[in-house]
């Protein structure tokens, strides 16, 4: 006597045109896979994580029901996103405060200070060679910059150029070999203090950036993203200063290592 075929959960709540669409996909997917007549092996299953790795997109299947057609993608690679005018970055541009972590060549336009880098092997990776900042290459401003689609390098304050049109994208105060307290660095000669730097962005900057972009600041300076980096001198050029042994004749020709013994 022929056994009876007992339905599946499936042929029992599926709708008769989802439950054949189902049946089609499994038979082609079965073909593709190649799946024997001893069913689901390790080998398939590693044929379908190996199309999973290659796969562009990661596919999410939704609890089976009358009204689903296909698959919704649940993670995609997205273009590149070019700024237009109808989709403008949320970041305007940057205003940096702080010492060397951040200084972009504020201290090329100090004189009397030994805190300059404008020299080989500084700037070595720059596209424009040494400029100023303390690093081979580009410093985690200009990588932030990048990340942040701004189109142009945030310019020194201290560069007489930086003014007009040149700071609607912000403006980069740090001063290597300065800290927060206004004495720290005082032995490399002149060095602008994060006071001084407040000073100059509140005095100077402002009024000149209300002016090109035509609105109050309290309207603009929320589009602006402000980074600080600064303290760490505090320790290294202040408080600990005593212990370091500074050569008699250093002036601005040496460099830091030649006049730290």
């Amino acid at each position: 006597m022929e056994e009876k075929k007992v339905p599946s959960l499936a042929e029992l709540t599926l709708p008769k045109e989802e439950l054949r669409r189902l049946r089609s996909t499994g038979i082609g997917l079965k073909k593709m896979l190649k799946i024997g007549k001893a069913g689901i092996s390790e080998g398939i299953v590693n044929g379908i994580h190996e199309r999973w790795r290659h796969s562009e997109l990661l596919w999410h299947l939704y609890p089976i029901s009358s009204d689903m057609i296909r698959p919704r993608p649940l993670v995609q690679q997205e273009e590149p996103r070019v700024p237009t005018e109808k989709h403008e970055p949320k970041i305007k541009g940057l205003f940096v405060f702080g010492s060397s972590l951040v200084d972009n060549g504020n201290n090329n336009f100090i004189k009397n200070t030994i805190a300059k880098v404008d020299y080989l092997p500084y700037g070595i990776d720059f596209p424009f060679g040494p400029s100023g900042r303390f690093t081979n290459g580009k410093n985690v401003i200009d990588l932030l910059g990048d990340k942040l689609g701004i189109p142009n390098y945030i310019p020194p304050f201290n560069d007489p150029s930086t003014n007009g049109r040149k700071i609607v994208y912000g403006v980069n105060y740090a001063s290597g070999g300065s800290g927060i307290l206004d004495d720290t660095g005082a032995f490399a000669g002149n060095v602008m203090s994060l006071n001084a730097q407040i000073r100059n962005f509140e005095a100077v900057t402002l009024p000149d950036l209300e002016v090109q972009l035509r609105s109050k600041s309290r309207e603009t300076l929320p589009q602006f993203l402000f980074v600080v980096g600064s303290g760490g001198n505090d320790y290294s050029l202040n408080y600990f200063r005593k212990m370091l042994v500074v050569h008699p004749k250093c002036t601005p020709s040496l460099t830091p290592w030649e006049c730290v013994k």
